[in-house]
């Protein structure tokens, strides 16, 4: 027996129990609200009323109420090329939730040097912080999420990667790569001896080099941040 919405399903615009999930061009005329030419033709499985009007279709949208990325903390601690995903749930006033699949999803990011997002996925680039968010449009409104902090942590290993990284890039020279990488190991092997002296020293030298060779200056920035990132868990420890 198929089950039809009441006038208070229609108050609460959302679906009656057992309420079938249709597509728009199976929904079939079901109750005469006003008069002889307004009639109710279904909800769908979000909540959306569909009603006809003679031959016209109108759709009647649940609003939008809250869109968040679902994570436990509010600042996310990622290391150097780590990578997490900001899950965003985003519900409607009757309490279903959005597919997200039909929505149009814009993500803003405060610092991309940091970290970037895309399709949800959080990449960790370079050390520093940054804040992300989500804007959602659905059904003609448009929705901003909580934010979320990340920050990004810089090692000795994850700081190696990347200016191997780079070498490969062409973004440095070979010889100065290499210099960059022994200053970098050098470094570690003091800091595990607990000899935290001697690994800062040549954290120092790395910035020697650096300073010394041709990088351009926007990328030798980016890399004494993250020495300053290596040098801070050095001296914290």
């Amino acid at each position: 027996m198929e089950v039809h919405p009441t006038l208070a399903d229609l108050e609460l615009n959302r679906p009656p129990k057992k309420q079938r999930c249709l597509p728009i061009v199976q929904i079939q005329k079901s109750k005469q609200l006003i008069g002889n030419n307004v009639h109710l033709t279904d909800l769908d499985c979000e909540g959306n009323i569909y009603y006809a009007n003679g031959e016209n279709l109108f759709k009647l949208p649940v609003p939008l109420e809250t869109a968040s990325i679902t994570d436990e903390e509010v600042t996310i601690v990622l290391v150097q090329g780590e990578e997490t995903s900001a899950d965003l749930a985003v519900t409607l006033a009757n309490g279903n939730n959005v597919d997200l699949a039909g929505a149009d999803v814009e993500w803003t990011n405060s610092a991309p040097q940091v970290a970037t997002i895309e399709n949800g996925k959080i990449t960790a680039k370079n050390a520093g912080s940054t804040v992300i968010q989500a804007n959602v449009s659905y059904n003609g409104e448009t929705i901003a999420s909580n934010k979320i902090e990340i920050t990004v942590q810089v090692t000795t290993t994850s700081l190696t990667e990347q200016v191997q990284s780079l070498e490969e890039a062409g973004d440095i020279e070979h010889s100065v790569a290499q210099q960059l990488v022994n200053r970098l190991a050098q470094a570690n092997h003091h800091y595990e001896n607990e000899e935290t002296d001697q690994a800062i020293k040549h954290l120092e030298d790395f910035l020697k080099h650096l300073e010394n060779s041709s990088v351009e200056e926007e990328l030798k920035s980016l890399l004494e941040s993250n020495i300053a990132s290596i040098k801070e868990s050095y001296l914290q420890d």
